[in-house]
């Protein structure tokens, strides 16, 4: 293979599968505590989160009036995604100073120019939602369309994108016109395999001899990480070697699975006595079995199907044990 591109798929994941928030930070902030900026975000731990919902949740920070820019960050971990939010607060401006204060052009309209795969009026839908309206500062421009469109040319194949020069007409409202550089639209031809099992790369199902379509490329990624998982591998990581040899991508994986985790001891909160007896009884995983997260979600179906909680919210968390490859199992059914 030519033109080889080590990289990770860590947070390329997050694009097609929702998982459970872990831990959400906030950086940048001094006016305003992270508790508060958290809340106003809408992104509660526990709660599954993807990255279309974490781009609302940005726009939901943006909309405060609290900040100049609002940026984002998804990294899975073994329990969940943690979520980064870096702000850039506004500054406080004086009544002295309000009268010199001049507000940044609203953006009209963007065309595209130099498209193959993926025509301007395409591009223009998928970001106007975010983009008409918006005040027009470059930065936050290009972290847009990085965020938005890569994936759109990446479902046609298109692994490189940049965005170029950016041409501003008007005043107030403002016409943008960005050039695009495509690569060229691959095909998968193949996925090599470096630890692990070879079954399980079969089960994944990678496009091998379609267009190198990436996001099912990177459902194809979730579905072995989940495959690992559930063999007991809750920390077992996937990366991957990019070879491009004209239009054709081969995928060279590298599995570690490291520590098989085994299950310890279930907690259940929010039950009342008689709940939690039957929900127990529903539990089939004994101390020692494989941990597979699998295990527990099929247990909560099982228990709301029971008519058991209340409600349908639930909170679960997988806790290691110190030393030990044994995770015990929290899960806590709101009232």
């Amino acid at each position: 293979m030519s033109g080889l591109l080590q990289t990770g798929f860590a947070a390329v994941l997050l694009l097609a599968q929702a998982l459970p928030v872990e831990k959400v930070v906030v950086k940048g902030a001094s006016s305003r505590s992270e508790a508060e900026i958290v809340e106003a975000a809408g992104v509660p731990v526990g709660v599954a989160a993807d990255k279309a919902s974490v781009a609302a949740a940005a726009e939901r920070l943006m909309r405060t009036g609290w900040f100049e820019r609002v940026n984002y960050h998804l990294q899975p971990g073994p329990d969940g995604v943690r979520v980064t939010f870096t702000v850039m607060e506004r500054a406080v401006v004086t009544l002295e100073a309000e009268e010199a204060v001049v507000s940044r052009p609203k953006i009209a309209s963007v065309t595209f120019t130099g498209t193959r795969t993926a025509p301007s009026g395409r591009l223009w839908a998928a970001v106007r939602g975010v983009l008409e309206g918006r005040e027009y500062e470059e930065e936050d421009f290009r972290h847009i369309l990085d965020s938005l469109l890569r994936p759109v040319f990446g479902e046609r194949g298109v692994w490189r994108v940049e965005f170029g020069a950016i041409r501003v007409e008007g005043t107030d409202p403002v016409q943008l016109s960005v050039v695009v550089e495509e690569g060229p639209a691959l095909k998968l031809a193949g996925v090599r395999l470096k630890g692990g099992a070879e079954a399980w790369v079969e089960e994944a199902r990678f496009p091998v001899g379609l267009t190198a379509n990436r996001k099912r490329v990177e459902e194809a990624v979730i579905r072995l990480r989940h495959r690992m998982a559930r063999e007991g591998y809750l920390r077992g990581a996937v990366t991957t070697v990019e070879g491009v040899e004209g239009e054709e991508l081969w995928l060279e994986l590298g599995l570690e699975p490291g520590t098989r985790f085994t299950f310890g001891t279930l907690r259940i909160r929010g039950l009342e006595a008689e709940g939690e007896a039957r929900a127990r009884k529903l539990w089939t995983a004994a101390p020692g079995a494989v941990a597979s997260p699998e295990v527990v979600e099929r247990w909560i179906a099982a228990v709301f199907a029971a008519g058991i909680p209340p409600g349908r919210d639930v909170r679960r968390e997988f806790v290691h044990r110190e030393g030990e490859a044994v995770v015990d199992v929290e899960v806590e059914f709101p009232r």
